[in-house]
């Protein structure tokens, strides 16, 4: 799942990347939270722990 959080312009740029990379192996779920938060959903065939990454101007979890 990639969180996003930022500019209406960035998420659907950041969407439309998304979809145009994996769109070909199954679909690509777009989870629309309070404006402006979504969250692309995709699936593994194995599991793998989580991953963190955050902004410049965020403290690391």
């Amino acid at each position: 799942m990639f969180r996003l959080n930022g500019r209406q312009v960035s998420l659907l740029a950041v969407e439309e990347l998304a979809r145009e990379r994996f769109e070909e192996r199954g679909y690509v779920l777009v989870r629309i939270g309070k404006a402006p938060k979504r969250a692309v959903l995709l699936r593994t065939d194995t599991p793998f722990p989580k991953i963190v990454r955050n902004g410049p101007n965020r403290a690391r979890r």
